[in-house]
This record gives C-alpha cells, structure tokens and sequence, in this order.
C-alpha cells in the first residue's frame, strides 16, 4: 500500500490537522470528520484474527496482516461514547487523536473494511 497525501482529496482543514497515513476500519464505527482518541493498542494475535476471515484466511488484498497494528478507539460523543477499531501500518500510540477523512473505499468485503486518510488533530504525526 504506497501512501502519500496527494491521493487523498477528501481532507479536513490543514490548518487544524497533520496527514498521517491511511487506515481500515469498519464501515459501522466511520464517521468521517468526527475525532476520536486512541484507546489502547490490540495485542498483535487479536489484530491478525480480526483482519482474517472468520474461517481464519487472508484475502487477496490483506495477505500479510501481520504487516499492520490495530487500536481500539472512542470517539466522543454526547451520549455514551462510540467505540471502534483502526488498523494502519504504523503504530498508533494510546491517547493520540485522529480523524478519518471524506475519502473513503471499500477496502474489503471479505472483511467488511473501509480504508480512508487518517489525519492527527492534536500536533505531529
């Protein structure tokens, strides 16, 4: 996966965020636009089972999911807060927030990801 900014179009503000790669997501927990926080990183065996069928292969396009990390998210919400998951190829500390941008493909069906930017909201990426 070659990723450079100047793919991506559906960008927030620059101003108020840095690019900071793309990731995967399910389609349930992408609000684009909306900041969430990074929770906690997924040990290394849960994320590989996540980003394999349930019958546990890999798919065409995601043949080395040990090659990604994933994170568990909270975006805030007025209510109670909604929480997801992100995988990219470079890790993700705890506490750190992002956005995902407008940009959004459908990464998989298999595994039923989106893959869209991911911009930093709170400084450097």
């Amino acid at each position: 996966m070659n990723e450079r900014a100047s793919d991506y179009a559906g960008r927030p503000n620059e101003d108020d965020a840095t690019w900071a790669g793309v990731a995967l997501t399910p389609p349930q927990t992408f609000f684009p636009g909306s900041e969430f926080r990074i929770t906690a990183s997924l040990p290394a065996s849960t994320t590989v089972a996540m980003l394999r069928t349930p019958a546990g292969r890999t798919v065409p396009v995601l043949s080395k999911p040990d090659e990604y990390y994933g994170a568990a998210v909270t975006y805030a919400n007025e209510g109670a807060p909604i929480r997801g998951f992100a995988f990219t190829r470079r890790y993700l500390r705890p506490g750190l927030r992002f956005r995902f941008g407008s940009d959004v493909t459908f990464f998989s069906t298999d595994l039923n990801l989106l893959r869209a930017s991911l911009w930093r909201v709170d400084g450097r990426a």
